[in-house]
């Protein structure tokens, strides 16, 4: 798999989850997502977007062994097992944790939870730390994209909820198809002044 795509000089703000590259912005796949209405952030509260940032950073770090478990918040140990279960019982190789890609073309960019092989086969995972919904398929399909050989990414959503991971696969290849419109429509909506503020 080509890591051509990581762009470490992007920097992520996190005020209006956008990505820049000098004064160039990139939007990210999950504003692009939810501008086109395809997230439903109605259940979403301050404690469930702090626990997604932090089960993120626990798994990050567990995966490189620098995870101080005896440190962590009890409220993400059930996620963190659910991670390990996961690992123990799956023939992974993790390539990268959390890292920025884009697609320069298409001015979009985003935070890949897990990059990795699963069987042998190049993959890319999103942990949810809570259900995998039909939006991931999307997601995924905008991260995938981001490399030249994208069709033969295998995307997974993994639920890390309740200490037991439920993993699902999205095998439809018109998931990018549907996200190259969502780009396309998002930005003529942002060319054109029609986002709304906040």
């Amino acid at each position: 798999m080509v890591l051509e795509n990581f762009l470490p000089n992007l920097t992520f703000r996190e005020e209006d989850h956008t990505y820049w590259d000098g004064d160039i912005e990139y939007p990210s796949v999950t504003t692009i997502l939810q501008e086109e209405g395809l997230i439903d952030t109605t259940w979403f509260d301050d404690w469930s977007r702090t626990r997604g940032i932090y089960v993120h950073k626990a798994v990050e770090l567990y995966n490189k062994g620098e995870l101080l478990e005896k440190d962590l918040d009890e409220r993400l140990i059930p996620y963190l097992d659910a991670w390990r279960r996961f690992k123990e019982n799956s023939d992974i190789e993790i390539i990268a944790s959390e890292k920025i890609v884009y697609r320069k073309l298409w001015q979009y960019a985003g935070t890949l939870d897990i990059f990795c092989k699963i069987n042998g086969e190049d993959s890319i995972i999103d942990l949810k730390s809570g259900i995998v919904d039909a939006s991931t398929a999307l997601q995924l399909a905008g991260y995938a994209m981001t490399f030249e050989n994208y069709y033969s990414i295998k995307r997974y959503g993994l639920s890390l909820k309740n200490s037991r991971p439920s993993i699902v696969s999205f095998k439809d290849f018109d998931d990018f198809g549907i996200w190259q419109s969502l780009v396309a429509v998002f930005h003529y909506k942002l060319n054109h002044n029609l986002i709304k503020e906040g």
